[in-house]
């Protein structure tokens, strides 16, 4: 089941506001913006010739110079377009650099770019706590960089992301108790076809296997609004019912940490020292194929 990528329309929309934003283009002859416009072109010279984190530095000078000249002259329509703009630009070209690393493939450097997009944002809205765009972009950041960070780890087998969810049964499943153990990691809901055709496979490779050391955690996505339908978490509680596995509640901190997966069930191996081993592909989840994954890790 393939979830719809609103974030494209978030993206649009960013784009859009940043694009329109007016800039004062004319150089204050008088007054206390006359340094902060220099110092914001040159932000600017260190954007155009791709010095993202340079830039980024002088545009929050930049931007604190101006929040002073407001100060002084508080109807200053120039000093407020500005100030926004070099708050808002700061966490934008991170952005976009962030972007292109994932293009490339480079997780790990993309995760840090949407890690700064994401501190300029944060800060951005203190100083700006109404602006939507803002706010929309520190959205799109934290999610590209939960994708590209998670991406980052499985790729080197780093250590699976904290996982401490409500269980069920109640009380709380945290994934660092099942260190030694190899852990299957499916995300579901229970709206979902493909789900409950999935979990039948896991139930025969538990029993079969668990008393070698292999778990299998369930992590409904039902009280996610992502992912949430009409009463789809009592019909998770029913299926969770003919299993002996754990089942527990996942949120968007979760989808976050384990790359935002886009579709369900999404499946993530964890070996006994708590690494991340392998997303298994679609291709992948034949009850044969999933044996063949685990038993090579036990």
């Amino acid at each position: 089941m393939t979830i719809k990528k609103y974030f494209i329309s978030l993206l649009i929309v960013f784009l859009f506001v940043l694009v329109n934003v007016s800039i004062l283009k004319a150089e204050e002859s008088e007054g206390p913006g006359k340094l902060a416009y220099k110092v914001m072109k040159t932000a600017e010279s260190h954007k155009r010739k791709g010095e993202i984190y340079e830039a980024g530095k002088v545009f929050l000078e930049s931007a604190m110079m101006y929040k002073r000249a407001i100060k002084s002259e508080p109807d200053n329509r120039g000093y407020k377009t500005n100030f926004k703009y070099c708050l808002g630009t700061r966490g934008y070209i991170h952005i976009k650099k962030g972007q292109s690393m994932i293009r490339e493939k480079k997780f790990g450097e993309a995760a840090k770019y949407f890690k700064w997009a994401t501190d300029a944002y944060k800060y951005a809205l203190k100083e700006l706590p109404g602006e939507r765009n803002f706010k929309t972009n520190l959205e799109f950041a934290q999610y590209h960089g939960g994708t590209a960070n998670f991406e980052y780890q499985l790729a080197k087998k780093g250590s699976a992301p904290d996982l401490k969810i409500e269980n069920f049964k109640g009380g709380e499943i945290n994934l660092t108790d099942f260190k030694g153990k190899v852990v299957l990691l499916e995300f579901w809901a229970g709206w979902c076809p493909s789900c409950k055709k999935s979990l039948p496979k896991l139930e025969t490779l538990y029993k079969e296997l668990s008393s070698k050391g292999f778990e299998v955690i369930a992590v409904a996505m039902d009280k996610d609004k992502t992912w949430k339908k009409y009463l789809s978490d009592k019909k998770a509680v029913e299926t969770s019912k003919q299993y002996s596995f754990k089942f527990g509640w996942g949120d968007k901190s979760v989808s976050n940490a384990y790359g935002n997966f886009n579709s369900i069930p999404t499946i993530i191996l964890i070996d006994k020292k708590g690494n991340l081993y392998k997303k298994v592909s679609s291709s992948d989840r034949s009850e044969e194929n999933l044996k063949k994954l685990i038993r090579s890790l036990l």
